[in-house]
């Protein structure tokens, strides 16, 4: 078989995952996704912070660049609350 990863050329059957809509979580990838979400989160709440104090202590700070900041806040709740 070419292409394959193995030097002898079969290939190597995985087993299929199927998980349905209502299946059940291990503790342990609940925690993960947690874990993942928060993570997640932490980033993009420092680089909002982290945009918004850049453009409030910058000495060449304009009203445009608030309004870019009003705009981005705007969008973001919409897009949240739909």
């Amino acid at each position: 078989m070419s292409g394959s990863l193995t030097n002898t050329g079969q290939s190597v059957a995985a087993g299929v995952t199927v998980v349905s809509p209502k299946s059940s979580f291990s503790a342990d990838d609940v925690f993960l996704m947690k874990l993942s979400q928060v993570v997640m989160m932490g980033i993009g709440f420092l680089a909002i912070w982290g945009g918004v104090f850049s453009v409030a202590f910058d000495e060449d700070a304009t009203n445009d660049n608030f309004l870019v900041l009003f705009v981005g806040g705007l969008a973001s709740f919409i897009v949240a609350s739909v």
